[in-house]
């Protein structure tokens, strides 16, 4: 049922949302074995070792795509957008350009590496 939920909500999306989502989607999946998405909060989310590291949304005002890091306030990177968020940060993503995908690999890499540190503790 889970991997039906996020097939339709891809599906849902207008060009060239979707096609930029699903690739997004693709990148994250190919930055390590261990992550695996799941149906959360009504969004595609990634988890790495089944805790939860990111998801991919759209903003309210743009209808743009982004990628929202659980623990993106803990992670430098100058795409991130951490705004009056406590926790997550964002990284917005135009659908009409290329995909910043070495970025999006570091920004997920550095989220695994702050997921297996709270692993170990």
């Amino acid at each position: 049922m889970e991997l039906r939920q996020i097939e339709e909500f891809y599906l849902a999306q207008p060009s060239p949302n979707q096609e930029c989502m699903l690739a997004i989607h693709s990148l994250i999946l190919s930055v390590d074995a261990d992550i695996e998405t799941a149906w959360k909060y009504k969004l595609p989310f990634f988890c790495y070792r089944e805790n939860m590291m990111c998801y991919i949304w759209k903003d309210k005002k743009t209808q743009l795509p982004y990628i929202g890091v659980a623990d993106g306030k803990l992670i430098d990177h100058p795409l991130l957008q951490v705004g009056d968020r406590a926790r997550m940060a964002v990284i917005p993503i135009n659908p009409y350009e290329d995909l910043p995908a070495e970025a999006i690999r570091e920004i997920v890499s550095e989220a695994i590496q702050i997921i297996k540190r709270k692993l170990k503790k």
